[in-house]
């Protein structure tokens, strides 16, 4: 079996006591009982941490991420938890990860669920070593990063949609070693440094701040 095969093998045969603890048999049923995007029902917050589902008419067959703690790595499986294919590796550049604990499906727009869809759904992973969340596409090419040693220093006491949708004026809270992600749209609740809630407006916080907007 390969290097690659015994991680997948690993991450499936956790105890649920572990940060990528999964349920194969259940998560399994979720995704192949979707007729339309999801993730785990029925509310996020029971999702196992270090797993997210999505299962779409417009991807075939539906698909499982897996965070990989030791790989520094998304694993990302079929519905029948083969492997497809892996993004990230260890370091602190865009599409980099330092031990990725949770990830999320979250969608932006303002679209009903039952009309959601794949090509507007975006993968959030709490990077916990680099104290930051990376937005993902679902093939594995990063968007942006939320957090890092620069959060924080922007203009605080705004609103969070203040100025939107043209920039923002409010800073980003710091995120301290994020470890776990519900989506409750549309905001994005935070659990950092193992307590701390952090809940953040994810549409607002993705754009420019102000001084960037202007120039």
């Amino acid at each position: 079996m390969s290097q690659k095969s015994n991680t997948f093998q690993r991450a499936l045969s956790l105890a649920p006591s572990s940060n990528l603890a999964v349920a194969p048999q259940a998560a399994r049923r979720h995704v192949a009982l979707s007729a339309r995007a999801a993730v785990t029902a029925p509310s996020d917050q029971e999702r196992p941490i270090g797993i997210a589902l999505i299962a779409s008419p417009d991807l075939q067959g539906g698909r499982a991420y897996l965070c990989d703690l030791e790989g520094h790595c998304i694993d990302v499986l079929d519905q029948d938890y083969r492997p497809l294919f892996s993004f990230g590796g260890h370091g602190s550049n865009l599409g980099q990860f330092d031990s990725p604990s949770d990830v999320a499906i979250v969608w932006l727009d303002e679209t009903a669920p039952a009309d959601r869809t794949a090509d507007t759904a975006v993968l959030v992973v709490a990077d916990c070593g680099n104290h930051r969340l990376q937005l993902c596409e679902l093939d594995g090419a990063p968007i942006c990063a939320i957090g890092g040693p620069a959060a924080g220093n922007a203009a605080t006491g705004w609103p969070s949609r203040a100025g939107y949708p043209f920039f923002r004026l409010a800073g980003q809270p710091p995120l301290w070693s994020p470890s776990r992600l519900e989506w409750r749209s549309p905001y994005l609740d935070v659990v950092c440094a193992g307590t701390t809630m952090v809940r953040i407006d994810l549409a607002a916080a993705l754009l420019p701040d102000f001084t960037t907007w202007v120039r």
